[in-house]
């Protein structure tokens, strides 16, 4: 999305150019390797053989239409780092299969030139001060009705590709979107998918070092759009993120004010003859775009892995010095005092408790020590007791027939308090399939993977949708298994609950109520919310469109949704792996080891005593 144009253009259009195609004196040239490689980049013909050699062996990419400069560019942002670009480039090519709303069949047509003429997406002909290219975005159409974000997308991708075939490579990348006239209205249509799917390709797939990316003329409800984005940006994204009000002068710092369009207060082009420009550059790069059609992988021909996201989707540990910036008010010398305790524990997994463990234990406990101490040892100790939900947990048919049964789903997005959300709900509503304590087991594996990748939240939404259930589900709950999940989700969680929603509540509610009611303590009961059938209640804490789409929202499909998690899990088989050690010894517990009659005392007698009409 950026770039400034060594070279002068050779045509200004004072006057906007009509859609129709047509041929000028601006067909794209490509940028020569001789010049390439002139650049002070480090990169030898040499690195470039050998890349395109480890090319030749896989036959699942567009082999014989990917070019030098194709190679160039993502050796380039890989920082010369072979191992690194192959992965890159074979995700680029991935990205530019799988996401098709942006990369399906580019054609220079009339949709595309109508989307060009709504916005200014230019390069602009200064430089950074870091030297970096610079590409400008606004829209000039305001009309909300025009506004469709993934078209926006789509051509703004068709622009860059076209810039790096006439420019090559560029010491970085700074992306400026003017915020100008945005209202919430156009807010309101960027869906949750293609937000994500764009920046997922932009930080992890595009052939650029990205150095910036400035919001200007940030209006009132900025707030309301990084709600919307935040969830996709990786820390390093986040890191250059500049906000810039309105009015305020603070990008001069950044770029040279005069190498902004005039309107914006610059000396550039005026906003309709940048636009008009590109347009102009578009309807003349049709060969341009019939060829880059042609670079799309055949994932049949994939060694080993035919579907891309089960080996792309291992999570790492969000790193200890991103936990610590965030505004939680824990130190690394109250995780040492922590530390310093586990390690005087016998009975404690010590050498596999990692430093998240105990930050995500003493964030839940309000940073009190002492809580924190009590807590992670039940933590620990459930997690050995509790063995339907976690003896031996490991990522196999059973997990998987269990997820085609039900959607359990961590959602992107936050709830209005910032709070992250968990959304489950049936896709199988035949109740001889439902299995309540493997349903749990299930729950329970992705939220720890989740936490593991996340770290801390502010809090935490539990959503169940009755959509669809029956009375012949709610005789499948067995008791125990719900004394135990509740206990364990209210005493060892390292989560700091602040909501239970049911959705869709049936008109059976009260009998799930009924089994539910005994085991929750107040503060549970303090959060829950019951939402009935069609009732838009639940929106007060959740925009209705973050949820999938089955359920009314504008998220993926309850089938991409089930397919992405079991190749999520499938991918992070290692994760469970070293988790499965973190449970206590009792026999070396100071004292009398624990059972479970010591959790719940005289209640576990009661169980063949509860009958549910």
């Amino acid at each position: 999305m950026c770039v400034y144009l060594n070279v002068l253009w050779r045509a200004e259009f004072s006057a906007r150019v009509n859609l129709e195609i047509s041929s000028t004196a601006m067909d794209p040239v490509p940028f020569p390797l001789e010049e390439e490689y002139k650049k002070k980049t480090g990169i030898t013909r040499e690195d470039i053989r050998k890349l395109r050699q480890w090319m030749e062996t896989q036959p699942h990419l567009p082999r014989e239409h990917i070019t030098d400069m194709d190679l160039i560019l993502t050796y380039h942002c890989c920082n010369r780092s072979a191992e690194v670009a192959k992965q890159v480039l074979d995700l680029h090519f991935t990205l530019k299969t799988l996401f098709t709303n942006f990369f399906k069949d580019r054609l220079v047509d009339a949709k595309i030139l109508k989307t060009l003429s709504y916005y200014v997406l230019t390069p602009l002909d200064m430089k950074a001060y870091d030297d970096s290219a610079v590409i400008y975005c606004r829209l000039v159409d305001y009309d909300v009705k025009n506004f469709v974000f993934a078209d926006t997308i789509r051509a703004v991708l068709m622009i860059v590709d076209l810039i790096q075939y006439e420019q090559g490579t560029w010491p970085g990348f700074v992306i400026i979107i003017d915020l100008d006239k945005l209202t919430l209205s156009h807010i309101s249509k960027l869906d949750v998918q293609t937000v994500q799917q764009f920046l997922y390709f932009l930080q992890e797939a595009l052939l650029v070092k990205i150095k910036g990316l400035h919001f200007v003329n940030a209006p009132s409800f900025i707030d309301v759009l990084l709600m919307v984005i935040r969830p996709f940006m990786k820390k390093e994204l986040m890191d250059m993120l500049v906000i810039h009000q309105t009015g305020s002068k603070t990008i001069d710092k950044y770029v040279p004010k005069e190498a902004l369009p005039k309107e914006a207060g610059g000396n550039f082009k005026t906003f309709d003859q940048a636009r008009d420009h590109w347009i102009e550059k578009v309807k003349n790069a049709k060969e341009f775009f019939q060829q880059e059609n042609k670079k799309r992988v055949v994932e049949s021909l994939r060694p080993v892995y035919c579907i891309f996201k089960e080996r792309k989707m291992a999570v790492k540990q969000i790193s200890l010095e991103e936990e610590y910036k965030k505004k939680t008010g824990i130190k690394p010398e109250d995780i040492k005092k922590i530390r310093d305790w586990v390690n005087s524990q016998p009975h404690l997994p010590k050498d596999h408790i990692t430093d998240l463990d105990l930050i995500l234990t003493y964030h839940c406990c309000d940073r009190s020590t002492t809580v924190t101490k009590q807590v992670l040892d039940l933590h620990y100790t459930l997690k050995t007791l509790f063995t339907n939900f976690f003896k031996d947990r490991v990522v196999d048919k059973s997990t998987e027939d269990n997820l085609h049964t039900v959607l359990l789903q961590p959602l992107p997005t936050r709830s209005r308090d910032g709070d992250a959300v968990f959304y489950c709900r049936l896709l199988d509503y035949d109740p001889k399939n439902f299995l309540f304590s493997k349903s749990i087991r299930s729950v329970m594996m992705i939220l720890d993977l989740w936490q593991y990748e996340e770290g801390t939240w502010p809090g935490f939404l539990l959503i169940f949708d009755l959509d669809r259930i029956k009375v012949g589900h709610i005789t499948k709950l067995d008791v125990q298994s719900i004394q135990q999940f509740l206990y364990y989700l209210q005493e060892a969680t390292l989560l700091k609950i602040k909501g239970l929603h049911f959705l869709n509540a049936p008109s059976f509610m009260d009998r799930l109520l009924m089994m539910l009611k005994p085991f929750m303590k107040k503060e549970l009961l303090d959060v829950l919310k019951i939402h009935q059938i069609g009732a838009r209640t639940f929106d007060d804490y959740l925009p209705l469109k973050a949820l999938p789409k089955e359920a009314g929202g504008e998220y993926k499909s309850f089938d991409q949704l089930r397919d992405e998690m079991i190749a999520r899990l499938n991918a992070n088989k290692d994760f469970f792996v070293e988790e499965n050690k973190k449970r206590v010894v009792e026999s070396l517990r100071p004292g009398k080891p624990k059972t479970i009659s010591d959790i719940f005392g005289s209640v576990e007698g009661s169980f063949k005593k509860l009958e549910i009409d």
